[in-house]
């Protein structure tokens, strides 16, 4: 089928305008495809679309007009920068699609770059850039309506099947990153332009009021200093600028774009350069950005508290990536550590005073910022390419809007708002990790800014490329863009393989049986293979294993033939996880917590093979106190309690409040027979540390072992009070109480670990039969059900975000 170059041309033109505002705020469809995959396919897929829509237009006017204006072309010095180092990285297919969907990776970098390359050669008319702005306003006035029905009203879109975010693009962190942005152009457009019509400026203003509320709930302090420098500007601006400009009725057009602008001439501008003025907007901007940045959390509270919102910052501090950087460079300078692998240096080189924190144990896929992080993940030749990129746009900014200012106003402004739309995207880019819709957005206003320099004054022409005029050229330019659209082509069928992957891995995680998870997985590995899925798969298995062990129906034959078959997968699985990737701790985690299990059943060698792959794993995570206690309950096994307590007492000096640590040295010391021991020393070690949470957990479980419930509630009591979401000690505390009669209290207990951990099902178990009058822990069948001895459990009831 023949389609129309002009048709063809309108449609990829259209798709550049409209592909950035649906990456924003388009959510997936249903709960089975995470938001952060379903951004990176919309963004990816889409552009592969768009690439691949652009060549065929190519190809069919059997011609390409190319920029003459070479700070565009350093757009795609990054992809350059990207393919050598996923060349040179240690695992090349995570550096090339990105782990876990990480857009630090080449393809999602080359695919944004060669959009923003697209979109400066594509885009012309003045109704088109005025189409890319609007479209992008009207995106944000339906974004904050989501935002408002979600605060207010999140169960009808529950029940319409949408997947609930706080906001279309994540986070109310990446809204108020978003917001910002309209904040910076709302004031741009309301400062330096004038509206005939008196509702296109209400909008603007409207805009801006809704940017300015979105900023103050997230409250934000680096987005407020980047909104209070873009009002001090324009402020400024109002004050000292003294020219006024009509619109000119023959503004300087390159020869391709004057035909399509005649349809939108400028003497039908509605906007016009302002004389010398008081830009309300911007004072009372800058006067508002003061007041948030004095107050701290004053006034953010109540408006985030009136929302039902919480916004949490958290990422590796300047000092951390600085630090990181330093060790990358010292290993691989010029390539880098590998793109879409900074986390893999975080945990082998992160602070050991990281583990104070609750975010201990994140493994944080970008550093302080995402242009910092890709300096580590690319090396120096990422660096220099980021260098040249910012400075290429600078210089063209300022000789355009400073040196050669176009005495068109519309067209000053379309230039003008790219500008420093891009700048502020770029500051974003440096001082934080934005989402990855935002990250395409900033290529796309680099695109539109490069894609104005045609109607400046100053700006560029294009060199038109010829098929059929030079043969030997257009040979070399027709082969090109066929491998361009062959390698499209290909890219969205392995994307979409790799979306469909993430599809099942989720039905997997959502499955309601064992059975039914692995068949999801299953699926998902012939889709595409991660080591991700092994490790699920493995999980899996060992949760079948205990399963069969505690089987009572099964006979002593059948139980031996499944265990040894669901050894054999497990060990596969984990085996596979390991080949896929033999730099990733989480594969030897899983390979141990298999031979783990062999070796409490007292299986030849699994002692041996288990603590070999905790060491791989602790050399290439050496501050994680999970790895010790790992080694610990190895040692337990075998029944090795001094052993034992060394790898725990490592863990606790690696973390000091490590409760499961804790946990463990009292199981220990009550299967050594020990308790009245322990109890004493715990005692004084509450002297010396009176304000430490943690040592009344441990003094309240040897006391409830002991069935001594008074003292157990004394101590855990105390354990709440200094920490009131200590909810390992609530439960215990709870259990206690109820034992002493206090069933009220001990309900309360409950109902608040439910707030903490609501999807804890063993809490949720607990308050059910407490309210039907059972003991906490009886089977629902049944009237009976003891608390049972804190040397019987395995593990800790309650997740805590801190452990």
């Amino acid at each position: 089928m023949h389609t129309h170059p002009a048709i063809a041309h309108r449609l990829v033109r259209w798709g550049l305008i409209l592909l950035p505002v649906l990456a924003l705020i388009v959510l997936p469809w249903g709960v089975l495809l995470p938001l952060n995959v379903g951004k990176y396919a919309i963004v990816i897929l889409g552009s592969l679309l768009l690439v691949a829509s652009g060549v065929i237009l190519w190809l069919q006017q059997r011609h390409v007009a190319l920029a003459r204006w070479w700070p565009l072309w350093t757009l795609l010095a990054l992809p350059v920068a990207y393919v050598l180092a996923t060349l040179f990285s240690p695992h090349p297919t995570n550096s090339f699609f990105g782990e876990s969907f990480a857009f630090d990776a080449f393809l999602p970098m080359a695919v944004v770059s060669v959009v923003g390359v697209l979109a400066a050669l594509m885009l012309r008319a003045r109704k088109e850039f005025l189409s890319f702005f609007a479209a992008l306003f009207f995106a944000y006035w339906v974004a904050w309506l989501y935002a408002a029905a979600v605060a207010f009203y999140p169960q009808p879109l529950a029940v319409l099947g949408i997947a609930v975010a706080p906001t279309l693009v994540g986070s109310w962190g990446y809204f108020a990153m978003w917001s910002g942005l309209m904040a910076v152009l709302s004031l741009i457009v309301l400062v330096g332009f004038t509206f005939h019509e008196p509702r296109v400026r209400l909008a603007i203003a409207a805009t801006l009021v809704l940017a300015l509320v979105a900023l103050g709930i997230a409250n934000v302090s680096y987005l407020w200093w980047l909104v209070g420098a873009a009002a001090l500007a324009t402020f400024v601006y109002s004050i000292t600028t003294s020219r006024y400009i009509r619109p000119s009725h023959n503004p300087p057009h390159s020869d391709a774009t004057r035909a399509q602008d005649e349809t939108f001439p400028a003497q039908s501008a509605e906007a016009e350069f302002r004389p010398s003025g008081f830009s309300v907007a911007s004072l009372l901007t800058l006067a508002i950005t003061l007041v948030f940045l004095l107050s701290g959390s004053a006034i953010s509270t109540p408006l985030a508290s009136f929302f039902g919102i919480t916004t949490v910052d958290v990422r590796p501090s300047w000092q951390a990536t600085a630090d990181i950087l330093q060790m990358a460079y010292g290993s691989s300078p010029f390539f880098g550590v590998g793109p879409s692998l900074f986390w893999r240096e975080w945990v082998q080189h992160r602070s050991v005073s990281v583990n104070t924190t609750p975010f201990w144990n994140t493994e944080f896929l970008y550093a302080i910022g995402f242009i910092p992080t890709t300096f580590i993940t690319t090396g120096i030749i990422g660096a220099l390419a980021w260098i040249l990129i910012l400075i290429a746009f600078l210089w063209s900014g300022f000789r355009v809007l400073v040196l050669r200012p176009t005495p068109d106003p519309l067209w000053y402004l379309f230039t003008l708002a790219s500008f420093v739309g891009g700048v502020y995207l770029v500051a974003l880019a440096v001082i934080s990790t934005p989402s990855f819709p935002l990250i395409f957005l900033l290529f796309v206003f680099l695109g539109v800014f490069y894609a104005t320099l045609r109607n400046q004054s100053g700006g560029y022409t294009d060199k038109v490329l010829s098929f059929t005029e030079n043969p030997r050229l257009g040979f070399v330019v027709v082969l090109s863009l066929t491998i361009v659209f062959l390698a499209s082509v290909i890219g969205l069928f392995v994307v979409g393989q790799r979306v469909l992957a993430a599809w099942y891995t989720t039905k997997a995680q959502l499955a309601t049986t064992i059975q039914e998870a692995l068949a999801h997985l299953d699926r998902a590995s012939r889709a595409a293979v991660e080591d991700d899925m092994f490790r699920f798969a493995t999980a899996l298995q060992l949760s079948s294993i205990n399963e069969i062990l505690n089987d009572q129906q099964l006979s002593d034959e059948d139980r031996r033939a499944k265990f040894q078959e669901l050894v054999t997968f497990a060990l596969q699985n984990a085996q596979q996880a390991i080949a896929y990737d033999p730099k990733d701790y989480r594969n030897y985690v899983v390979l141990a917590q298999v031979y783990e299990s062999l070796t409490a059943l007292q299986v030849p060698e699994a002692y041996n093979r288990a603590k070999e792959a905790y060491e791989k794993a602790r050399e290439l995570n050496p501050t994680s106190p999970e790895l010790l206690l790992g080694l610990a309950r190895l040692e337990v096994a075998r029944k090795e309690y001094d052993s034992a307590k060394e790898y725990i007492n490592q863990a606790i000096a690696l973390k000091g409040d490590y409760t499961p640590a804790i946990f463990l040295l009292a199981q220990i010391q009550i299967q050594e027979g020990k308790t009245d021991e322990a109890i004493r020393s715990v005692e004084a070690t509450t002297l010396v540390e009176p304000n430490n949470p943690l040592n009344y957990f441990q003094l309240g479980i040897l006391h409830y072992n002991e069935k001594n419930y008074r003292q157990a509630v004394g101590a855990l009591r105390r354990a709440v009070a200094l920490n009131p979401n200590y909810g390992n000690a609530l439960f215990f505390l709870g259990l206690a109480e109820y034992e002493l009669g206090e069933k009220e209290q001990a309900q309360q207990r409950f109902e608040k670990i439910a707030e903490l951990d609501p999807q804890n099902a063993l809490v949720q178990r607990v308050l059910r039969n407490l309210k039907e009058g059972r003991a906490p822990l009886a089977q629902e069948s049944s009237e009976s059900g003891r608390p049972p001895a804190v040397g019987t459990l395995d593990e800790l009831p309650v997740n805590e975000p801190n452990e």
